[in-house]
């Protein structure tokens, strides 16, 4: 999963379900066995491009971690199920959900959770308007997360340069995504290597009008990235981001062609925000 081989993911959480069905009641590993193979699949599936599938498994994750009474499992699948909104930009529940998770991980004392869940919590209150506060939370919880070994915290340290981006510190946004993407190269845990490419590419856009080209570079290597791991997910959302730019540069022909293809492949999801972008941008070319 974290290598970004999301098919053979799939297939081996497929396999470690089958396998903890039977022992559901026992404790394995500090969570109840069951929950795991359920919350985790559901992010692949998203990024394969099966939003429905994915938000029916979380939610039966969710509801088996509740009845369990194991509050370790619960937790497990709170958070899960909050990055799980994040990756579908869906900040209010995002909130929701890492709001619960925190709120759990403080009072059973569970300080992986916690600081998992103030990750998410930063990001959904920059995305609600909170930009400050957002980034605060986000930047004291990856400090946090850090001191307790969890170091590879790609997403949210991208997460973290866009946000500095927005309030006009592309310089140094910029050289936090060159360090994770550094580091992606050096780990090789490219679950979120696509968005990483895409961000830094709208980045660019921001710190200069004039690096359309580099940002068309780093859009297109997302989509190469995005393609070799099937992930339509991040292909939707790196074709919008291309398709605006090729569009500014009187290259709309282009653009709709490109985005209209990845469109038409999804057969569910069209409330979901990404896909309302993808569609609102196809009608606006089609003008």
């Amino acid at each position: 999963m974290l290598c970004g081989n999301f098919r053979e993911a799939i297939r081996h959480f497929e396999l470690g379900r089958e396998i903890s069905l039977p022992v559901e009641s026992d404790v394995r590993g500090g969570r109840v066995a069951g929950v795991g193979f359920l919350v985790n699949p559901a992010a692949i599936l998203l990024l394969l491009g099966h939003p429905g599938e994915a938000a029916r498994m979380a939610d039966e994750g969710l509801r088996r971690a509740r009845e369990s009474n194991h509050m370790f499992s619960l937790n497990y699948a709170l958070v899960i199920s909050a990055q799980l909104c994040r990756l579908g930009r869906e900040p209010d529940a995002a909130r929701k959900w890492s709001e619960q998770a925190i709120a759990l991980s403080e009072e059973y004392g569970f300080p992986w959770w916690l600081q998992f869940g103030r990750r998410v919590h930063g990001w959904a209150l920059t995305e609600l308007g909170q930009v400050e506060t957002g980034m605060a939370e986000l930047a004291s919880a990856i400090g946090a997360s850090e001191l307790h070994g969890f170091e590879n915290q790609q997403t949210e340290r991208a997460q973290l340069a866009y946000c500095y981006a927005r309030i006009s510190r592309t310089g140094e946004a910029l050289s936090l995504l060159d360090d994770v993407l550094a580091q992606i190269e050096r780990t090789g845990e490219k679950m979120h290597q696509a968005e990483i490419l895409r961000l830094k590419g709208e980045v660019l856009l921001m710190h200069d009008t004039k690096s359309a080209a580099e940002s068309e570079a780093c859009f297109r290597a997302a989509l190469d990235v995005a393609r070799t791991q099937e992930a339509k997910w991040w292909e939707l959302r790196t074709s919008v981001s291309l398709a605006r730019l090729l569009a500014k540069n009187d290259r709309r022909d282009e653009a709709r062609a490109m985005l209209a293809e990845i469109y038409s492949w999804f057969t569910e999801g069209f409330d979901t925000a990404d896909l309302k972008d993808a569609k609102a941008l196809l009608d606006e070319l089609g003008n």
